[in-house]
């Protein structure tokens, strides 16, 4: 019953999209990332996708809807039985104000287990830059500084396939832009809140936590270390340790 109520919205969306003969756009991206944690649970780490899409017609409200083919990993040197994945996946969505509403179809391996899962995934994604404190002249204690730029990102999920549940993964930081390097490369410090939670086969994977930082950017890549304070909750385990990462997004989007 679950089941045929994921199936019929994607299969009435599509059905829409089929009726226009001449997409808006080809919008694709991808997002990688890179870690090492020090804390002696997650160890060297990536994660990431690879998206393109086709963008059929837009809503009333100019809400884009698009249908797309992605690729996606997350895999980790230690405790990685429930938490590498890695495959392919086929969906629908609609979007605004970088806010991703849609379901997908996907077909994803995980090594460490004898399940491969093939599932639909409903999900909410959203990721917010905003410098509401910034001003004409931005200072901090008469410092003159670039900005104080607030970063909000997470995706909530509900993988139908009972392996994984509802799930949030995310972060919200602060940051203060100091200045800008040779090449343009700007020096930021900032303080985060990190989160990654689900509802089923949780040990080892949920976990949340503050951290202070700092990194260079030159988009759209941006390197940097934190040092974090994360509690791995089904494992009654507190860590305090370094983290390195190093981050890189590029989306692209042809007009026809």
């Amino acid at each position: 019953m679950h089941l045929r109520l994921a199936v019929l919205p994607l299969i009435l969306l599509l059905t829409s999209a089929s009726a226009f003969a001449f997409p808006e756009a080809l919008p694709g991206s991808v997002w990688l990332n890179g870690s090492r944690d020090m804390n002696g649970i997650e160890g060297y780490g990536t994660m990431g996708f690879v998206n393109q899409g086709v963008q059929w017609f837009s809503l009333p409200g100019e809400i884009p809807f698009t249908t797309y083919a992605a690729y996606s990993w997350r895999i980790r040197e230690k405790n990685r039985t429930h938490y590498n994945t890695n495959g392919p996946s086929v969906g629908a969505e609609i979007s605004k104000f970088s806010t991703q509403f849609g379901m997908e179809y996907a077909w994803q391996d995980y090594p460490n287990l004898p399940d491969y899962r093939k599932s639909f995934v409903t999900y909410l994604k959203t990721y917010q830059r905003f410098d509401f404190l910034k001003g004409d002249e931005p200072s901090l204690l008469g410092i003159p500084v670039l900005g104080f730029p607030t970063t909000f990102w997470t995706s909530v999920t509900y993988d139908y396939g009972k392996l994984e549940g509802v799930g949030s993964m995310g972060y919200l930081n602060q940051g203060i832009d100091w200045f800008r390097l040779p090449g343009k490369i700007v020096f930021r410090t900032l303080a985060a809140y990190h989160w990654r939670l689900r509802s089923l086969n949780r040990a080892f994977y949920n976990m949340h936590g503050p951290g202070l930082g700092a990194e260079l950017e030159l988009a759209p890549f941006t390197a940097g270390v934190e040092y974090a304070w994360l509690w791995y909750p089904e494992l009654n385990r507190n860590t305090k340790d370094f983290r390195l990462y190093l981050t890189a997004y590029f989306d692209w989007g042809v007009q026809r």
